[in-house]
């Protein structure tokens, strides 16, 4: 009965999770559709495109890692010492990040130059020189995620997920204010200034929400055992975690040999299916990871395995039918977020079999996320990296082979690949790690998933044939587009959920009694 309600209050607290990330997606999709009628997929998009993602490879692979450890090490800490140990390691851990997060800002300042281009060897020489100015300015900004993120391992260490998951919001507001107020009198110098704002915003919102549980003083001691323990499980958790940017920084180093305009259909394309990552993945995740941490450091096998499976069943219901929706409704989703101001209809025709590769990696990322999450949690992080290093190969291989075959999409089609083949190594991983392990109903439930995606599929198309038929449909009037596009949400979830019900699927009468007791209270 206690298993049952803590998989109850973990749902819980993921749908609420998912009502802000659906906030938070939304100002993030405006923010995108901003930037693109401002700047259009251009050159100068390509300069702060790489600008800004330029700089994650120095520090968000860092913040990524930083996030996955201080939540199991933080944790255990409280468990086995107390908490006051607890906020020890997170003095003297956030201190040595901060004289790294120092030495590598310096670093990378002085080697932008040559940074940019082993990074982007394509540009012509002025948008070289103008992408090298714009990665110095947001450089230092974006390092600063490296402290929300440790903020956030944190709060949610100490079960706080709703209030640190708006920090997003702060950011993507200053990016739309920042654009639309200046983009016509400082070009693309408009967006830059819109991080640098964002990011600072970001670390001092965190920051107040963690001072409730613990405040930073500084300390620095290098033999501090839980300090050792974080750092060495950092480096292996690095590669592990970094496997989507990697796979994207790849892309966009061949992208920048192509015309005009490549690097920012990947980005625009791959914005919109981490929208949707962000939206049912992170909030999933989120949760989920301290709850495996718990159960792991109290040694309850049996339960973290349940969740481990609870989390995959949870995916594999929610992101098929959504895969399968944003595939048909692909031309739809592009023309209403981007397509206005210099985004024509010949880069939307660009980006949208980008967008689709990118969409169908969204199970794949989940299914990566969680078994990650899962050994992690058990303090095995050399496992991930290896098979992020193999999958990683992978997609450098595909890309090279598959770019001269199909363009840029063949590009974004090389990394839903090598996603797949990483979640596929993870899952393996897992069950070696833990006997309890059994993916018998999660193969079963994806059958039972993909007839009902088929029969929503149908439907969806016999509406769509109407719409041509009477003459409703028109891809290029707005109002016409978003009433097809609402009317095809519609009917697509009403038709899944009915068959749902028909193929008598279990997970939709969890579900639906986890709402009735909501309801209920």
């Amino acid at each position: 009965m206690g298993e049952e309600k803590e998989r109850i209050k973990i749902a819980e607290t993921a749908i609420a999770l998912s009502v802000i990330s659906i906030i938070s997606v939304f100002i993030s999709f405006f923010k995108e559709s901003v930037i693109a009628y401002y700047y259009g997929a251009s050159a100068y998009t390509d300069a702060y495109n790489i600008s800004v993602d330029t700089p994650k490879i120095v520090f968000t692979f860092i913040s990524m890692a930083i996030s996955t450890v201080v939540i199991p090490i933080y944790t255990k800490t409280m468990v086995e010492s107390g908490r006051e140990k607890a906020s020890y390691f997170f003095r003297n851990f956030t201190s040595i990040v901060f004289i790294s997060y120092l030495t590598l800002t310096f670093v990378s300042e002085i080697l932008a130059s040559f940074i940019i281009k082993i990074l982007a060897p394509g540009l012509n020489a002025d948008i070289s020189y103008l992408t090298i100015i714009l990665f110095r300015i947001t450089l230092p900004a974006i390092g600063l995620g490296l402290f929300c993120k440790i903020n956030t391992g944190v709060l949610n260490s100490h079960k706080s997920f709703l209030l640190p998951s708006m920090a997003a919001i702060l950011f993507n507001i200053s990016m739309c204010f920042c654009v639309i107020t200046f983009a016509r009198k400082f070009g693309i110098y408009a967006a830059t200034i819109g991080t640098v704002i964002g990011m600072i915003l970001e670390v001092l919102f965190t920051s107040c929400l963690r001072r409730k549980y613990v405040s930073y003083k500084p300390v620095l001691n290098f033999h501090d055992k839980a300090s050792i323990i974080a750092l060495k499980m950092a480096g292996p958790v690095f590669v592990g975690m970094s496997a989507t940017e990697i796979n994207l920084i790849v892309d966009k180093i061949i992208a920048s040999f192509f015309e005009a305009g490549s690097i920012s259909v990947l980005n625009y394309a791959s914005k919109l299916s981490s929208g949707m990552s962000t939206l049912f993945i992170a909030s999933i995740t989120t949760v989920i990871f301290p709850e495996l941490t718990e159960y792991v450091a109290n040694g309850k096998k049996e339960e973290a395995a349940k969740t481990y499976i609870f989390s995959i069943k949870t995916f594999i219901l929610l992101l098929v039918p959504i895969i399968v929706g944003g595939i048909f409704l692909s031309r739809e989703i592009m023309t209403l977020v981007y397509g206005r101001g210099k985004f024509d209809s010949t880069a939307i025709s660009i980006t949208v079999p980008v967008f689709v590769c990118y969409f169908i990696s969204l199970l794949f990322i989940g299914l990566r996320q969680v078994g990650t999450d899962f050994l992690y949690s058990h303090g095995d992080s050399k496992e991930a990296m290896k098979n992020t290093i193999i999958g990683v190969c992978i997609n450098i291989i595909l890309d090279i082979v598959l770019s001269k075959i199909m363009g840029v999409t063949g590009l974004a089609f090389a990394t839903t690949i090598s996603i797949a083949v990483i979640s596929i190594l993870l899952m393996r991983a897992a069950k070696r790690k833990n006997k309890y392990i059994n993916y018998k109903k999660c193969w079963l439930l994806l059958f039972q998933i993909c007839i009902a995606c088929c029969i929503m599929l149908i439907v969806e198309f016999m509406f769509k044939n109407w719409m041509v038929f009477h003459q409703f449909y028109n891809i290029n009037n707005t109002k016409n587009t978003i009433f097809f596009t609402i009317g095809a949400l519609l009917i697509g979830i009403i038709i899944y959920l009915l068959a749902l019900f028909l193929l008598k699927v279990e997970e939709i009468y969890y579900i639906l009694n986890i709402f009735k007791r909501k309801i209920k209270h």
